[in-house]
């Protein structure tokens, strides 16, 4: 009724979808017109954008500070409200990192000390002390990439220099998640890519053709791979050596749509 856009952002959109979106947003806060903007988290880095007010829902308060950063980021006017909401009920069970800091962030606030950064990271990391190094069968990645007391060659002879597994830590850490698969969806000009894709029997343009569909690509969790594929929304046939989404299951406005 009172003419607003609504624009939703999160990784459910390819990178093409995200850019087009931000550059929309941009262009509405340029001209002076009301714009709602629902993101996930990937708004609190790297996107320079200037919002009047910021509603963010409870977490770490470093994150409350990164969103924070999007209101009034420019200083052109007094400053302005940022609040921190609760929702009930919600599940933060599959993200043990966020359920912790939300929950030191709410006793930072019930300790009337939530202007303190510095003991937040206090809190945080004597909660997570047990965490920090990455526990794995028989040890942790730190021991493996330190003195690796337990390593020992083929023969159980102890090695005389060189302690640090660092092949073996490769192998049990990994900064992203295993188990992502690289989706292309129809957004923009992904599906005429595609075709060319198809068709090009030049294997240095296949390359290239590649690296643009990489802005048309999402990356998803093997769970919803697998619920995808269950609803028979994945085409990995039509486009030899890729997997990509049925265009009925990608939405112009929040991206996947499983």
């Amino acid at each position: 009724k009172r003419n607003i856009s609504a624009i939703h952002l999160s990784n459910s959109m390819c990178p093409a979808h995200l850019h087009d979106k931000i550059e929309e947003i941009i262009k509405c806060l340029e001209e002076g017109k009301p714009v709602l903007c629902i993101s996930s988290q990937l708004i609190e880095a790297g996107v320079d954008i200037s919002f009047d007010c910021v509603i963010r829902d409870l977490a770490g308060l470093d994150s409350i500070y990164q969103a924070a950063g999007r209101c009034n980021r420019h200083g052109k006017s007094d400053s302005k409200n940022v609040y921190v909401i609760n929702i009930k009920d919600e599940d933060l069970s599959k993200l043990p990192d966020i359920r912790a800091g939300a929950n030191i962030t709410r006793r930072l606030f019930d300790e009337k000390r939530n202007d303190d950064i510095n003991l937040y990271y206090k809190y945080y990391f004597y909660s997570q002390k047990n965490e920090m190094d990455y526990n794995i069968d028989g040890g942790s990645i730190y021991d493996l990439l330190s003195g690796n007391e337990k390593r020992k060659d083929k023969q159980g002879i102890e090695p005389p220099k060189i302690r640090s597994a660092i092949r073996s830590a490769a192998d049990e850490f990994f900064v992203i998640d295993k188990g992502h698969t690289e989706v292309v969806v129809h957004y923009g000009k992904s599906t005429e890519l595609l075709e060319s894709y198809n068709t090009t029997k030049d294997i240095v343009e296949k390359r290239k053709l590649l690296k643009q569909l990489g802005r048309y690509s999402i990356s998803l969790y093997s769970y919803q791979l697998d619920k995808l594929k269950k609803n028979h929304a994945i085409d990995d046939e039509s486009y030899k050596g890729l997997t990509v989404l049925k265009n009925s299951f990608y939405d112009e406005i929040i991206g996947l749509n499983i």
